[in-house]
């Protein structure tokens, strides 16, 4: 992700300093640092070709690849663009990556029925954006208050940056949170439903006003995890409010970002109000909801909790790497509690578990693991994540040659990888 993103702004010839960069306050730990470089000397990451056309809208052009039909760049002096579903008879299909990425006086865009793909951070630090608009007929996409979908809502796309409330929920139909979806917004509050599982890379980058995040036990996955960018550059007020032994809390400690566990009451308290009329044959009638002339009126509240009974693993997600193992238990209450547990993996060949609750990560992917009573009468779930045992050094993000500080050495040996990958040629002593 990180030479993605680097790989532009290191052959533009931008002269970059290294900056240690906390989401939150805390502890320096490998994964709380990024690259950074300062807006002014900002270079596009749009990737726009040598052969791309132009195309005039107000305030300046936005850029094609006539043999793809991709919007590839635009002008940072746009301040609206309404794309076209044909531009000198080349029909326009997709947005690229990072085509309208740090446009600061785009203000709205309009999408045409013709676009079916939408790349990696199109809109993103679109800081004067408060309009997206999605021609009805597209069949991909949606537009919702201003605001970017998958068509059948089930993936945010871009909240635009330049929209100035204070508070937003996603709505229950969303499933996943894009890349860059938040960058740059303007919001103090975001919920989060409990339908979302999974959040992308530079979601909430640069969010500065950003205070309060509720986010659910469901979440399971942050794309970037390795490097802790989803929440790079937020507001140091920043606390996220989530359940306990879920995989948010397991996030939040590791990148040192503030945290408050939400805890659900573990009893079903019920309580009636009655009316009691005292008189000389002493009757007294209870109904859920009394209503009885009164000669001397009590109130008496009653609280009544109902008893627990069932099955609790001790954790509600787990991320491993491939070949580790972790050891989880099953506490059995009330009537569960005489009897023995059997454990299950839904996808051995990922994540297998013996009868004592040892789980070993295979291979990477999902599995689910559940502990169930003898009787089949009490279960309980838990999601786990096997990752690839990460390669890259972990006590000092960017210190490649090992010696344990950041110099320009380690900046030469990054700068090397990149123009390897894309060039395959060296760097002159």
């Amino acid at each position: 992700m990180i030479i993605k993103n680097l790989t532009k702004l290191f052959l533009a010839g931008v002269i970059m300093t290294v900056n240690v960069n906390f989401c939150i306050g805390g502890e320096i730990e490998a994964r709380d640092r990024e690259i950074q470089i300062e807006e002014k000397d900002f270079v596009s990451l749009a990737e726009r070709g040598e052969n791309d056309l132009s195309y005039a809208v107000e305030g300046g052009n936005i850029y094609y690849n006539p043999d793809t039909g991709t919007i590839t760049d635009c002008d940072k002096s746009v301040t609206s663009a309404n794309i076209p579903t044909e531009i000198d008879g080349v029909r326009i299909t997709s947005i690229g990556d990072y085509a309208f990425s740090w446009c600061y006086s785009l203000t709205n865009i309009t999408i045409p029925d013709s676009v079916t793909s939408i790349g990696w951070g199109a809109f993103s630090s679109c800081t004067s954006l408060t309009s997206i608009n999605v021609d009805e007929n597209n069949t991909n996409y949606t537009s919702i208050d201003s605001i970017l979908f998958n068509k059948d809502t089930t993936e945010i796309i871009c909240y635009p940056a330049g929209l100035n409330n204070e508070n937003y929920s996603i709505p229950d139909s969303v499933t996943s949170i894009r890349d860059y979806a938040f960058s740059g917004c303007r919001l103090t509050s975001i919920t989060i439903p409990d339908s979302v599982t999974s959040i992308g890379d530079f979601t909430f980058h640069h969010c500065k006003s950003l205070t309060s995040l509720t986010i659910p036990r469901s979440v399971i996955s942050i794309s970037g995890g390795e490097w802790g960018e989803t929440f790079s550059d937020c507001s140091e007020n920043l606390t996220i409010y989530c359940y306990e032994n879920s995989y948010i809390q397991t996030y939040a400690e590791e990148y040192n970002i503030p945290y408050q566990i939400i805890t659900d009451s573990d009893e079903t308290t019920e309580t009636t109000t009655k009316e009691i009329t005292e008189s000389t044959t002493k009757e007294i009638t209870e109904t859920t909801t009394k209503e009885i002339t009164e000669t001397t009126t009590t109130e008496i509240t009653e609280t009544t909790t109902e008893s627990t009974q069932g099955i609790a693993i001790s954790k509600e997600y787990i991320e491993i790497p491939k070949g580790s193992t972790l050891k989880l238990t099953a506490s059995e209450i009330g009537t569960a509690a005489s009897l023995s547990v059997k454990w299950e993996s839904s996808a051995p060949n990922i994540a297998e578990v013996d009868q004592t609750g040892l789980v070993k990560g295979t291979a990477k992917g999902t599995a689910v693991i559940k502990a169930s009573t003898e009787d089949g009468k009490f279960t309980d779930e838990l999601t786990v994540i096997v990752k690839e045992t990460n390669n890259y050094p972990t006590h000092i993000l960017g210190d490649l040659n090992g010696d344990g500080i950041l110099t320009a050495n380690d900046a030469a040996i990054l700068l090397q990888k990149v123009l390897d990958k894309h060039f395959k040629f060296p760097i002159e002593s």
